[in-house]
């Protein structure tokens, strides 16, 4: 991990996507953006996790917070879990890896 810690606006974006979630805002996609290239270790930045139709906005990844990242978030690593097995279940549906 870098030197520096993650400030409290990127702390706040991760914790937006303890159990996974799809990032369609662009502030919140700068930020973890960031946080994945400072702090890899913290964040796992996935495809879209949710289907949408024409008419919703598409979002530009999906992520996860990591063990490590809910650490340093104060967040109880266990909802990770449901989370990669989520994604995971969603990448095969789709035949992905």
């Amino acid at each position: 991990m870098s030197k520096s810690a993650p400030s409290p606006d990127h702390l706040a974006v991760m914790r937006r996507i303890v159990g996974g979630a799809d990032v369609t805002g662009f502030t919140e996609a700068r930020l973890l953006r960031e946080v994945e290239k400072k702090w890899p270790d913290l964040i796992e930045i996935t495809e879209a996790m949710g289907t949408y139709d024409v008419m919703q906005p598409r979002p530009y990844f999906g992520a996860i917070l990591t063990a490590e990242g809910c650490k340093v978030c104060g967040v109880a690593v266990p909802a990770l879990v449901g989370a990669r097995r989520l994604v995971k279940a969603k990448r095969a549906a789709r035949g992905g890896s």
